[in-house]
């Protein structure tokens, strides 16, 4: 019978390290998604009654799409972990600190993982050996969020910076550096024609392999923020702005240009002759490689920003608001739909007729409590709704942190103007008080006797009293913005907090 794993983000504290995992694993998963196609699971098939089987709690936040193996998945985590977990039960079986929160999801490769961390204050490429967690090597390469690539020989990282690295994979030496125009946020692909790599400047840049070498660029319509899919001649792009792009990579030339009708966050995934795409608005694109113009497409009624998974008993796809579908492909028909509780941002991945989820949503569930599935009678229009409600509670605290914190600042600056005019405006009231010895003699009303005397003091307190109202309110947006730093710190939120998972609450301060 189908299972469904659900791998949630919880603020929790880490567990110590008392089991070891496997020495090795055969099955290598060495690109994002397991395959340059991404058509891992596309001969696996899903029985129409799902049931879950166990529900573990990594961290703050899991991040990126998880590696399998055929006994083992790893996942990364914002509060900077990378967590080995047995599949057959769910245990975690070790925790392996890093130094920096972990934005894309790790490789495996036979006895080692591979993974990247953002910025904090340096981004690192490490290996950690499988069987207990322990770091092989860390090499700073700058800021990474884009999934890492392994070609079997060297190991590729894209940052964002835009610097292309490729490590040699023992001991993690930098063989080369190339910078690009852009951020990288998709994987690299090597084919046999060089290295892709797709930065947000809207340009695919075509590299060579072994010097690094920029061999030629191609202007893409939008940014490409999601590995496209690969066959090793020809490559298919989905852009934000919604369009699809088949790259013939031997001429460098494009083959062909669809539009999607709406943005497309997802990685495509490529079967056959057949490329999948699924739109934010929901829309699953089936499209011919040979002939797209026949590309059909079937409006699902969710919002969606992971990618489709194609099986051959359907396409598995994940929304926003939890929803789990399979569709069938051919028809589009929806034959389960299962709720998950938390937003799917990666795609689901399916092994052994094994559904592997991330869930970045709060669930409020303990260690090993399994996920209930229920069939969903909410209409597309209500989930729209709870969609963009969901995001809205976690836009407003992540990008409203920000714009307090900038007033915090602006506050200060403009209240340290008002007072360095008052100093100014007080000194010169001194220096007329030293000029003479009744110089700032006070009438009977407590006014200085001098006209200028008093009209300095007056303009000195002025501008104090608006030097404070601005602190004050410089005051005030701090408190704001320490709530809102507060708040967002949900799973799949990004990392506030500079320290490990068992301290949970924490501040750094450079000097």
């Amino acid at each position: 019978m189908a299972g469904l794993f659900s791998v949630n983000a919880m603020l929790i504290a880490c567990a110590p390290v008392t089991k070891q995992g496997p020495a090795r694993q055969e099955s290598a998963w060495l690109t994002y998604l397991g395959t340059p196609r991404h058509d891992a699971a596309a001969q696996e098939t899903l029985n129409p009654d799902p049931r879950p089987l166990w529900h573990v709690a990594m961290g703050r936040g899991v991040r990126g799409s998880p590696a399998l193996g055929e006994t083992v998945v790893a996942v990364g985590t914002a509060d900077r972990n990378i967590v080995l977990v047995d599949r057959a039960n769910g245990d975690v079986l070790w925790r392996s600190h890093v130094d920096g929160t972990v934005r894309a999801g790790p490789l495996l490769d036979e006895d080692r993982l591979y993974a990247a961390t953002e910025t904090q204050p340096d981004g690192r490429v490490y290996a950690i050996r499988l069987r207990d967690g322990r770091s092989l090597w860390a090499t700073k390469v700058g800021s990474v969020v884009a999934p890492l690539a392994f070609d079997g020989d060297a190991l590729y990282a894209g940052t964002e910076e835009g610097v292309v690295v490729r490590l040699e994979p023992e001991k993690g030496h930098v063989e080369w550096r190339q910078t690009l125009a852009g951020a990288v946020r998709a994987a690299p692909i090597a084919t046999p024609y060089g290295l892709v790599v797709a930065t947000t400047s809207d340009t695919l840049y075509l590299l060579d392999r072994e010097s690094g070498a920029v061999r030629s660029r191609l202007p893409l319509p939008g940014a490409a923020l999601t590995t496209p899919a690969s066959d090793g001649k020809r490559l298919y792009v989905a852009t934000a702005n919604g369009h699809i792009v088949a790259i013939d990579i031997a001429p460098w030339s494009v083959r062909w240009d669809r539009s999607a009708g709406d943005a497309v966050y997802g990685a495509p995934a490529l079967v056959g002759d057949t490329l999948y795409v699924l739109a934010r608005d929901g829309r699953l694109w089936s499209i011919p490689t040979e002939t797209p113009d026949a590309a059909t497409s079937h409006a699902l009624g969710i919002v969606a920003t992971a990618g489709p998974t194609p099986l051959a008993s359907g396409v598995l796809v994940g929304s926003v608001s939890g929803e789990v579908l399979l569709v069938d492909r051919a028809s589009g028909e929806i034959r389960w739909r299962a709720q998950v509780a938390g937003p799917i941002e990666e795609p689901p991945l399916v092994r052994d007729r094994q559904v592997v989820i991330l869930l970045l949503g709060i669930v409020p569930t303990m260690r090993g409590q399994a996920v209930g599935l229920r069939p969903s009678a909410v209409g597309s229009d209500s989930r729209r709704l709870m969609a963009a409600g969901a995001l809205w509670r976690r836009d407003i605290p992540h990008y409203g942190k920000w714009l307090t914190a900038a007033g915090v600042a602006a506050l200060t600056i403009m209240g340290a103007a008002e007072h360095r005019q008052s100093k100014r405006e007080w000194n010169q009231l001194l220096a007329i008080c030293h000029s003479a010895q009744d110089a700032c003699a006070t009438g009977p009303d407590g006014r200085y006797v001098r006209s200028d005397a008093e009209q300095l003091y007056q303009l000195s307190r002025q501008y104090d009293r608006r030097a404070n109202h601005w602190l004050l309110g410089a005051q005030a947006s701090l408190l704001v913005t320490t709530a809102l730093f507060i708040i967002d710190l949900h799973p799949g939120g990004p990392g506030n907090i500079p320290f490990p998972a068992q301290m949970q609450v924490g501040m750094r301060l450079a000097f």
